[in-house]
């Protein structure tokens, strides 16, 4: 059973204001949790009302409900989050999905999640030569092709480049002992002087299989990220690199 403190229930009221109506808190919380209509307050004050509401679930051991049936009615509402987190009812989630939010569509935050957990799959590390400290980064675009810039695999961004430097690796993981090298092939897709620059792997990493927690299987493929032609120019975007 949940229990909160006296801090904790003030901000409940605050997060119940924050987020509902009179009308919306009666039809998407209270009706949800069955508040019998004789313990539905009658004050005039919308917070007097909530105080009670939480007295009442707090009361018949329904704090738990409340917290996540107001989270469900309103996803958007980062102090409910943080309250449910703190309860431990959902996961903790990171500042990056903190900051997208606002972005995303009501519920949509589980599926985004899920979506950069597959981007982070296909995101690399680009070493220009063994035992080297020029590191660059990149992501999948085909299941041998890589995408980063034109300094990941030249030292002098000036001069035209023509081919990759001899000992260019790439790995998916910061740990060595857990990821494989792929060697990148003298001959690139695309190669930009100071732009864009598509690398071909020697082998198909996009294919090889690796784990997937989320899924409850360990033989899922990586994958990449398909790029394709898009007619909104002023969408938001989220940049993954290793950091």
């Amino acid at each position: 059973m949940i229990a909160l403190s006296s801090e904790q229930k003030r901000e409940l009221i605050e997060a119940l204001a924050e987020s509902f109506t009179p009308e919306s808190l009666h039809v998407r919380v209270m009706d949800p949790l069955r508040v019998p209509s004789g313990s539905r307050s009658a004050a005039r004050d919308h917070r007097a009302r909530i105080a009670e509401l939480v007295d009442w679930a707090s009361q018949n051991g329904k704090l738990g409900e409340l917290l996540r049936t107001a989270l469900e009615a309103n996803p958007n509402s980062q102090r409910l989050r943080r309250l449910n987190e703190a309860t431990g009812l959902v996961d903790a989630s990171s500042g990056l999905a903190d900051a997208m939010r606002p972005a995303l569509d009501p519920g949509g935050e589980s599926a985004w999640l899920r979506g950069l957990a597959e981007v982070e799959r296909q995101t690399c590390l680009i070493q220009q030569e063994k035992g080297s400290n020029a590191f660059s980064t990149g992501f999948l675009v085909g299941p041998d092709q890589v995408m980063t810039y034109s300094i990941a695999v030249g030292s002098d961004t000036l001069s035209p480049l023509t081919h990759v430097p001899e000992g260019t690796t790439v790995r998916f993981d910061l740990d060595a002992s857990k990821s494989n090298a792929y060697r990148v092939l003298p001959e690139p897709v695309l190669l930009l002087p100071r732009g864009v620059a598509v690398l071909r792997l020697d082998k198909p990493a996009g294919r090889d299989a690796v784990d997937d927690p989320s899924a409850g299987s360990s033989a899922r493929a990586r994958g990449w990220i398909a790029l394709r032609r898009s007619e909104h120019v002023n969408d938001g975007i989220a940049i993954v690199q290793y950091v």
